[in-house]
C-alpha cells in the first residue's frame, strides 16, 4: 500500500512541477507535534524536500478546525490565524495573503494531501526534519529567529536573510539570473529589502541585483569601495539611482540590527583593484547562540588579513569562499571558524572543478556537514536562536563527517550524555550542537536516555 501511495504521489507532484527529484521513504516519515507522535492512517510522504502530509489528521492533531468552501478548496482556521489552500494549486492564502508552497496539496486515496512545512511554519510553528531517523519535530516558535535562504544560482551567490519582518539580500547572481531572483522575491512576498550587499565588483555576485531592484524597493545598499566599469556594475548603480539611493561603504566591524539578528560587516584592510575576489565584504549574523559566516570570494589572503585583525570568525555555518576553489577556506582560517555546517553555492558540472576535493577533505577534517546547491537546490536555513536545521528544494545526500574511531564502539564508563528538551535528541559531552544550558537534561548512561525518549544525535552519534 506504502509503495503504490508513493508511485501515484510522485507521478501527480511530477506532472504538476517542473523541477527536481522525487525520492519517497516507503515506510513513511514519522511526525512529532509537540513530542507527541502524530498517528496518521496513511504515512507521510518525503517530497522535494518537504513532507506531505494528510491534512484532516495533521490538522485535528494541531488543534485547528478544517472546512471546505469549494470545490477542492479548504478553509482551516486556529485561533486568529487562518490558512486557504486549493487541490493542484501551490498558491495559498495565509491570514489573506498569498503564500507560494513547495509543493501543491493532492487529492489521492480520499485523503488531500499538504506540505507539512508550510503548513505548520504558516501557523508559528518551527519544523525541523531528521534524516538519519526520517522524522519531523514540530515545536513552538520561541525567542530569536532567522531564516538564511541559499538561492540556488548555479556559479554564483545569492543570499537572502530574514528576521522579524526585516530583510537582507547578499549578493544576486549573474545578470542573467535576475528574473530568477525576482521571482523569488515574488515567491516569498519580499516587496521590501532593508539592507542590500553586494560583496565584490563581479557579475557573478552582483549581477543579478538589478532584479532584486526591479522587484522590491531598498532602503540601503552597502558594496566595497572598489568598484567596476563593467555593464552590469553601471546597470546596478542605475537601478539604484532610479531609488534615490547612493552605494555606501560600510566601516570595519559594523553593526546593523536585523530583526532579531545582529549583522557585522569585515573588511580587508587595503583592497586592490587587481585582485576584486580580496575586496569582499564578509558578513556574519548572528542569532541568539548560533552564527552564519557569509565569505563570498574571499581567498587565503583576505582570510590571513581578518584574522590578523582578529575579528570574532566563529561561526555555526559557514558559506564557503569562492564556490568551493582550493584558493579559499585555508586550514588556519577554518579553524577559526569551526563551522558544524558548511554551505558551497556552486554550478553543476562547472568548469573550474568546485567544489575542489581538497577544500572538500578540509571540510570533513574540521567535521562540518557540507551542503551544496548543486547537489539540494536551494537551501534554505533557520535559526531559532539555539539550533540551525535545514531543508533543501533536492533530496541529494548531505556529506557528512566520517565516523572516527573514537565515535564508534562502546562508550567508557561514567560517560554523561546531554539531552535537548526540545528536539529530543541526546548528544555526547564533546558534541558541536549542544543546546543552551536552559535546554538541557543529562542521563549517566545512553540506555537512560533512548528510555526516556531520546534518539541519538546524528552528528556525534552517541
Amino acid at each position: 500500500m506504502g509503495s503504490l501511495i508513493s508511485i501515484c504521489m510522485a507521478l501527480m507532484l511530477l506532472a504538476s512541477s517542473a523541477a527536481g527529484q522525487y525520492i519517497s521513504h516507503k515506510e513513511g516519515v514519522e511526525v512529532q507535534f509537540l513530542q507527541q507522535e502524530v498517528a496518521f492512517e496513511l504515512p507521510p510522504q518525503r517530497v522535494y524536500g518537504q513532507t506531505l502530509v494528510p491534512m484532516d489528521t495533521f490538522f485535528a492533531a494541531m488543534g485547528a478546525k478544517t472546512e471546505q468552501t469549494g470545490i477542492g478548496t479548504f478553509r482551516i482556521q486556529k485561533g486568529d490565524t487562518s490558512l486557504q489552500v486549493t487541490v493542484g494549486e501551490k498558491e495559498a492564502l495565509f491570514g489573506g495573503e498569498k503564500k507560494i508552497m513547495a509543493a501543491a496539496p493532492l487529492l489521492l486515496g480520499g485523503k488531500v494531501w499538504i506540505p507539512l512545512e508550510t503548513a505548520a511554519e504558516g501557523f508559528g510553528y518551527r519544523l525541523a526534519f531528521d534524516e538519519d531517523t526520517q522524522s519531523v519535530q514540530i515545536t513552538e516558535k520561541d525567542g530569536s529567529e532567522l531564516t538564511v535562504h541559499f538561492i540556488d544560482v548555479g556559479q554564483a551567490d545569492a543570499i537572502l536573510l530574514e528576521s522579524g519582518g526585516k530583510v537582507m539580500l547578499i549578493d544576486g547572481g549573474n545578470v542573467a539570473d535576475s528574473d530568477l531572483i525576482y521571482t523569488y522575491l515574488q515567491k516569498e512576498n519580499i516587496d521590501y529589502i532593508d539592507y542590500m550587499v553586494g560583496t565584490h565588483a563581479h557579475e557573478d555576485h552582483m549581477g543579478g541585483l538589478s532584479g532584486a531592484l526591479a522587484k522590491a524597493k531598498v532602503g540601503q545598499i552597502y558594496v566595497p569601495e572598489t568598484k567596476s566599469d563593467a555593464k552590469f556594475y553601471q546597470n546596478f548603480e542605475n537601478m539604484a539611482a532610479k531609488q534615490g539611493l547612493s552605494l555606501q561603504q560600510p566601516q570595519a566591524g559594523q553593526e546593523v540590527i536585523l530583526g532579531d539578528a545582529q549583522i557585522y560587516f569585515y573588511l580587508p584592510t587595503q583592497e586592490d583593484a587587481d585582485d576584486l575576489n580580496n575586496t569582499s565584504l564578509v558578513v556574519k549574523a548572528v542569532c541568539g547562540e548560533t552564527s552564519f559566516l557569509f565569505t563570498a570570494d574571499a581567498e587565503a589572503e583576505e582570510e590571513k588579513d581578518l584574522l590578523a585583525q582578529s575579528y570574532d570568525l566563529s561561526a555555526t555555518v559557514l558559506k564557503a569562499g569562492h564556490h568551493g576553489s582550493d584558493t579559499s577556506s585555508s586550514y588556519v582560517f577554518l579553524r577559526e571558524v569551526m563551522p558544524q555546517y558548511v554551505v558551497i553555492s556552486v554550478g553543476k558540472d562547472n568548469s573550474y572543478g568546485h567544489p575542489d576535493e581538497s577544500v572538500l577533505s578540509r571540510f570533513r577534517d574540521v567535521g562540518a556537514e557540507v551542503y551544496r546547491t548543486d547537489l539540494q537546490g536551494d537551501i534554505i536555513a533557520f535559526s531559532d536562536g539555539e539550533e540551525v536545521t535545514f531543508r533543501t528544494s533536492k533530496n541529494a545526500p548531505v556529506q557528512v563527517q566520517k565516523p572516527s574511531a573514537e565515535t564508534n564502539g562502546t562508550q567508557p564508563q561514567g560517560q554523561t550524555y546531554i539531552g535537548n528538551i526540545n528536539t529530543k535528541k541526546f548528544h555526547r559531552e564533546s558534541c558541536r550542537s549542544l543546546p543552551a544550558e536552559k535546554n538541557r537534561v543529562y542521563f549517566s548512561s545512553r540506555e537512560e536516555a533512548v528510555t526516556k525518549g531520546y534518539d541519538a544525535c546524528g552528528i556525534c552519534k552517541p
